[in-house]
């Protein structure tokens, strides 16, 4: 997936804002990671947008009076909405056989499923909440700090003793990735909302605006310029 720091994005938005990057305040700071935490999510779930998309197979959980499959199993990457159900990997046989669903609160329940469900689903939206990484303190596994301009996930148990965050450190530390097609939209819809905070409702607007149109062009390039097929589904019930 192609990515963008988030130190990026957020010089967009400050700079929308009539801000210097440079001198945000901490307070600041702390409000515009908020604001492209939310709109992130709003995006990232706008669309199925292929670079979100993962097509695994999951194990049956028959630990209810139902058979469902989790939406987090051990080793595998934490579903965020699924968009079908299959008996065949998609990716290598056009031959397979889609299964209706329903949403449960244990997970995704298949009448009548594959022995080997394949799941197509769109990975979970990622949270921005993380401050500045110490050297001096201790995280636990998932807590997240901010290093060198990106957000950083803890793998393993970190303290006093152990370096800052690496890319080539994947044992201790993973990056939340931001995805590229999504900067200008998160530069300018963060902005919006920074001046809604301000006062400034048509210099908000005029930047909601903005943000939605480059949220669109992502959509239009996706659907006619690299010839996808729209994954809106319409269930009946």
């Amino acid at each position: 997936m192609r990515t963008v720091s988030f130190q990026d994005v957020l010089r967009g938005a400050a700079e929308s804002t009539g801000r210097i990057y440079d001198t945000l305040s901490n307070d600041e700071f702390a409000l515009f990671r908020g604001f492209i935490s939310r709109r992130l999510r709003e995006a990232w779930e706008s669309e199925y947008w292929p670079e979100l998309m993962l097509v695994e197979t999951r194990t049956w959980d028959t630990s209810g009076d139902i058979e469902y499959i989790s939406f987090t199993q051990s080793g595998k990457t934490e579903i965020g909405q699924c968009y079908r159900i299959l008996d065949k990997d998609p990716r290598s046989d056009f031959n397979f056989t889609e299964h209706p669903f329903y949403l449960h609160a244990l997970g995704i329940v298949v009448n009548d499923g594959p022995d080997t469900p394949y799941i197509e689903y769109r990975k979970r939206a990622p949270e921005l909440t993380g401050s500045d990484w110490s050297g001096s303190a201790t995280y636990a596994v998932g807590d997240q700090v901010y290093y060198n301009g990106d957000f950083w996930n803890a793998l393993t148990v970190r303290d006093d003793s152990t370096a800052a965050p690496t890319a080539s450190d994947t044992t201790n530390w993973e990056i939340q990735s931001i995805p590229y097609i999504f900067k200008p939209y998160l530069e300018k819809a963060a902005a919006s909302d920074m001046l809604l905070l301000d006062e400034k409702p048509d210099l908000a607007m005029a930047q909601q605006t903005m943000a939605r149109e480059a949220l669109d062009i992502e959509a239009i390039k996706l659907y006619r310029q690299q010839g996808q097929t729209s994954r809106i589904k319409v269930r009946t019930y």
